[in-house]
C-alpha cells in the first residue's frame, strides 16, 4: 500500500500542506488501531483494512516529514540534518515497537492496542492544536508549502 500511495499522497501534501498530510497519516493509523479494538479476530477483511490504513500512514508521513525537515534545515547542513531526522524517526519507531511488545506480553493485545491508541490520540490532538497555532500566523500559513514558480521561460 505504501508503494501505491506514497506518490499520490505526496502530491496531496503539496496541495493541502505537509503538516495536514502528516496529521492525516496519523489519523489513519489511529483508525487502524480503532478497527482492531472494535473487531478483534475480524478475519481477512479486517486485516486488509488495517494493512491499507498502515500503508496510508507511512505514505502520508514519511515523505512529508522529509520535506518539512528539508525546509527547516540550513542547506549547508541538509544531509546531516535529514540523516538526524531519519535516525530519530527510526529510533522512535523502534522504541515504540519495544513498548508495544512489552505491553502486549504483560497485559495482552487489547490493552496494548488501547494504550497505543490513547497515546496516539493525545499526540494527534496536541499536534493539531500546535499546528493550528502555527498556521494561524499568516506568514507561516504556507510555510510548509513550496513557493510558487514562475512558468515563464527565463
Amino acid at each position: 500500500m505504501y508503494l501505491l500511495l506514497a506518490v499520490p499522497l505526496g502530491a496531496l501534501a503539496d496541495r493541502i500542506g505537509r503538516r495536514r498530510a502528516f496529521v492525516f497519516g496519523h489519523a489513519a493509523l489511529l483508525t487502524g488501531y480503532g478497527l482492531l479494538l472494535a473487531r478483534p479476530g475480524g478475519g481477512l477483511p479486517l486485516a486488509a483494512a488495517v494493512l491499507l490504513l498502515h500503508g496510508l500512514f507511512y505514505a502520508a508521513t514519511d515523505g512529508t516529514l522529509a520535506a518539512v525537515a528539508a525546509g527547516a534545515v540550513p542547506e549547508e547542513r541538509r544531509g546531516a540534518g535529514l540523516a538526524l531526522v531519519g535516525t530519530g524517526q527510526a529510533a522512535g519507531r523502534f522504541l515504540c515497537s519495544l513498548a508495544v511488545g512489552a505491553l502486549w506480553t504483560r497485559w495482552g493485545d487489547t490493552t496494548a492496542l488501547a494504550v497505543m491508541a490513547a497515546v496516539l490520540t493525545v499526540a494527534v490532538t496536541v499536534a493539531v492544536r500546535l499546528l493550528g497555532r502555527v498556521t494561524s500566523d499568516p506568514e507561516r500559513a504556507t510555510a510548509d508549502r513550496p513557493a510558487p514558480t514562475d512558468p515563464r521561460p527565463h
